[in-house]
């Protein structure tokens, strides 16, 4: 009994071929599984990194929407109480002219920001994405119907901005004086962050809201939802695929060896018994 066991054993890796396809289906179906989750995670941890570069150090932002909200929110907002600070922002697509790209213009409080290089009227500061310029090219912008020219201040690290200048300069050079479309504000230590919220949004015009910067990376993910959604997909129908190849594999083995498996059970074989040698 013993050695027949064994001839039917070896008998069972004769076919290498077909296990080695169902073991590289399984592989490629949990290596495509595992890079599209990293790609996920990536796509979400970009986007959140985004929101914390634009926002830095804030607890709440204000956001208004196409047409901003008026700039004497600002001062309002910082003295209420339990605000420790308020840095004005404004956000801006502008097309590059000769081109039909575009390239998103933040402009900042440079004194607030730390930004002296800003100062200077008309100065700009590019991306290394975004950088096809050199410091002290011209950037030429569309705005409206008239071609607005800034000076390139210099290249460096900006996550998830392409331009950064003065908020004065934003505003008088893109036709936007006395607006604001964003609004990042530092609660002071022991401030209820719920209550701040409330004073803030008791003060702004429709279509202006306010909410806890956390809140804004969570709903930085959503646009990307039905793209990550589709990956998902495509992950498990690879997983799918490669469990189908293996039963197929197991099923076309069981019937070939449907012979072997009735002689061991004549010959005194278990049921148990056939159902491990099927398992190997």
């Amino acid at each position: 009994m013993g050695g027949m066991l064994r001839l039917l054993l070896l008998g069972s890796h004769r076919p290498r071929g077909r296990a080695l396809l169902s073991v590289l289906g399984i592989a490629l179906g949990v290596a495509l599984g595992y890079g599209v989750y990293l790609v996920n995670r990536a796509a979400v941890d970009e986007l959140a990194a985004a929101v914390r570069g634009l926002a830095g150090e804030a607890d709440l932002e204000v956001r208004g929407g196409r047409g901003g909200f008026p700039d004497s929110l600002y001062p309002a907002i910082a003295r209420l109480p339990g605000v420790a600070s308020a840095s004005p922002g404004l956000e801006l697509d502008a097309g590059l002219a000769g081109s039909e790209r575009t390239i998103r213009l933040i402009g900042i409080d440079a004194l607030r920001e730390r930004r002296p290089e800003l100062l200077t009227p008309d100065k700009v500061l590019l991306s290394a994405a975004a950088a096809e310029l050199a410091k002290g090219d011209r950037l030429r912008l569309v705005v409206g119907h008239r071609t607005v020219e800034l000076q390139v201040g210099g290249v460096v690290d900006l996550k998830g901005v392409e331009a950064l200048t003065d908020i004065a300069t934003a505003q008088w050079r893109l036709e936007r004086l006395g607006q604001l479309n964003r609004l990042d504000v530092r609660l002071k230590r022991g401030a209820d962050r719920e209550a701040v919220r409330l004073r803030i949004a008791a003060l702004l015009p429709p279509g202006v809201h306010v909410a806890p910067v956390q809140a804004l990376e969570q709903a930085s993910s959503y646009p990307s939802r039905a793209y990550r959604v589709n990956l998902d997909v495509l992950a498990m129908v690879a997983l799918f695929t490669g469990g189908f190849l293996v039963f197929s594999a197991q099923a076309l083995q069981v019937a070939r060896r449907r012979g072997e498996h009735a002689l061991l059970r004549v010959l005194g074989l278990r049921r148990r018994g056939v159902l491990q040698l099927v398992l190997l």
